[in-house]
C-alpha cells in the first residue's frame, strides 16, 4: 500500500485518523505516534571533504559541517534547486523566482517563474518553468525552460510553446538554445550536444540531439536496431543533473539504502546494505492497513556518502532531522528544520540508463 505523499518512509502512520487535506497533521495519530526505537542521539564531529550548501530554517548556507554560525548566503524559502557539477553554485527557486546563488554569497537574479501543474492556469502568460532547470557540465551555464500557459487535455509537461534558454552565470547574458523544445529532461553529451526525449502522436518517445546547429533523430523506439529501446547509446558519460524526487527515487536505491518491515513487532528497519542504521515504530490498523511510503523526500547523504540525513518529522520521541554516521551507527540532532542541497548527476551517482527516453533509472 502506498502512503500519502509528504510522509516519511521510515516514521509515517498511515491511519484512519489521518487528516488528508492537513499536510502537518497527516498520519500523525493522538493515540499511537510512531516513535524511533531506543532513541539515544549522541554528539560527534561530522566533517566532509569538501563544502557543500545547506539551509538552517531559511538561512542558506556553505561549509564542510552543519553549523548555525556558518555565514549566511542567502536568506529565503527555497522550494526547489539544482547544484552545479562543481559544487559551487546552487539554482534555486525562491518568492516565485530563479536566482544563482555562489558560495561567496553573489545572488544573481533569473527571471520569475510559475508552476505548469498549477490548477489554474493564465492562459497565455509566458513563464519560466520551476522545475526541470540544469546546469551545463562545466558550471558555467544554466540552461531552463520558457513555456506559455494553454488549455491542455493533460500535463504540459511536453509543450508546443516551450523554449530552451541558457544563461551565462558569470556575465548574465541569456540565449535562446531551441524552439520549440517539446521536452524536459535536457541532458548534456560531448562537446555541444544536448539530447532531449520528446513523444510522438502515439505516445511513444524518440531521442533528439542538438549539436550546437540542427536537431536529429538519434534513437527510436522499434524504428532503427541500431538502437534498440534498453540499449546504451553512443555516449558514454551524458550528465544530467538529477531533481531532489529523482534523487529519492533513482539514486538512494542504488546505494543499497534499504528499508523492511517486522510485522510482528510493528517495527520498519532503516539498514545501509546489511548494516541496521535505525528503527522506528509504525501503525496499522484494519482499515488503512501498513505499509512503507514512496518517499523520503530531502533525505540524503553528505558529500562523500558516510553521513545521512534522515527526516523524521512525526515521531513523537523527535520531530526534525538526524545525521546518522553509517560507519558507526551513532547519530544526532540537527538544527530545527535542517536541509541539505547536494550535488547529484550522472557523474557522481551512476545508476541509470540512457535509451530513446532519456535518462531512466537503472
Amino acid at each position: 500500500m502506498q502512503l500519502p505523499t509528504g510522509c516519511n518512509f521510515v516514521c509515517i502512520a498511515f491511519m484512519a485518523a489521518c487528516v488528508w487535506f492537513d499536510p502537518v497533521s497527516m498520519c500523525a495519530t493522538k493515540d499511537s505516534p510512531p516513535s524511533i526505537v531506543d532513541f539515544h542521539p549522541t554528539a560527534f564531529e561530522a566533517k566532509t571533504d569538501s563544502p557543500f550548501f545547506y539551509s538552517i530554517g531559511e538561512a542558506l548556507k556553505y561549509s564542510s559541517s552543519i553549523d548555525p554560525n556558518t555565514p549566511t548566503l542567502f536568506r529565503g524559502k527555497i522550494s526547489n534547486f539544482q547544484v552545479s557539477p562543481d559544487g559551487k553554485r546552487i539554482a534555486i527557486i525562491s518568492g516565485h523566482e530563479l536566482s544563482v546563488v555562489d558560495y561567496h554569497g553573489n545572488i544573481q537574479k533569473i527571471g520569475a517563474v510559475d508552476s505548469i501543474d498549477r490548477a489554474f492556469k493564465p492562459i497565455g502568460r509566458t513563464l519560466i518553468r520551476d522545475d526541470d532547470f540544469q546546469w551545463s557540465r562545466e558550471s558555467k551555464s544554466l540552461y531552463f525552460i520558457k513555456d506559455k500557459f494553454y488549455r491542455s487535455r493533460m500535463s504540459q509537461l511536453f509543450s508546443e510553446f516551450g523554449e530552451l534558454w541558457k544563461v551565462d552565470v558569470e556575465s548574465g547574458e541569456q540565449q535562446l538554445v531551441i524552439k520549440p523544445f517539446r521536452a524536459y529532461q535536457i541532458i548534456f553529451g560531448k562537446g555541444a550536444n544536448i539530447y532531449f526525449a520528446v513523444p510522438l502522436a502515439n505516445g511513444d518517445l524518440i531521442l533528439e540531439m542538438f549539436d550546437g546547429n540542427t536537431v536529429r533523430v538519434v534513437a527510436a523506439r522499434n524504428a532503427d536496431p541500431t538502437f534498440p529501446r534498453d540499449s546504451p547509446l553512443i555516449e558514454k558519460s551524458p550528465v544530467y543533473s538529477y531533481s531532489r524526487v529523482e534523487y529519492m527515487q533513482n539514486v538512494l536505491p542504488g546505494i543499497h539504502l534499504l528499508q523492511s518491515f517486522d510485522s510482528s513487532r510493528q517495527v520498519q528497519k532503516l539498514a545501509l546494505r546489511e548494516k541496521l542504521l535505525l528503527e522506528l515504530t509504525y501503525y496499522c490498523d484494519s482499515w488503512s492497513g501498513c505499509g512503507e511510503s514512496d518517499e523520503m523526500l530531502d533525505s540524503v547523504f553528505l558529500p562523500g556518502s558516510r553521513f545521512f540525513v534522515l527526516n523524521v518529522p512525526y515521531c513523537r520521541n523527535f520531530k526534525g532531522q538526524l545525521l546518522i554516521d553509517t560507519q558507526t551507527g551513532n547519530y544526532q540532532t540537527l538544527p530545527k528544520d535542517t536541509r541539505v542541497f547536494i550535488t547529484a548527476n550522472t557523474e557522481t551517482y551512476p545508476h541509470y540508463r540512457f535509451n530513446n527516453e532519456g535518462i531512466m533509472p537503472k
